[in-house]
């Protein structure tokens, strides 16, 4: 029975290790996928401002306002479909 008893224990803590060992996977997955979004709308960010001559002097809300106005337009959504479509299949077929 101690025998049982001892290799109970010896599961129950490599259980217990496995367990911690996932969490920290998990928490080492989200903070790639963060850092990686993060970046991501920095770069945006940038391109965005690059665009937009003085952008600083624009508030959130009008920046978004502007591009409302302009993603509701008829051709821009046609170009962002065909972006969509065929972005893996051709470079950038906007241009």
């Amino acid at each position: 029975m101690k025998k049982i008893d001892e290799q109970i224990a010896k599961t129950q803590a490599q259980i217990n290790q496995l367990n911690n060992k996932k969490k920290r996977l998990i928490s080492e997955q989200k903070q790639a996928e963060r850092k990686k979004r993060t970046k991501r709308l920095i770069e945006r960010g940038a391109i965005l401002e690059s665009i937009i001559g003085n952008a600083e002097d624009f508030s959130n809300e009008q920046l978004q306002t502007l591009l409302i106005e302009i993603f509701s337009s008829e051709s821009v959504r046609a170009k962002v479909k065909n972006l969509r479509e065929h972005t893996a299949d051709e470079g950038n077929p906007l241009f």
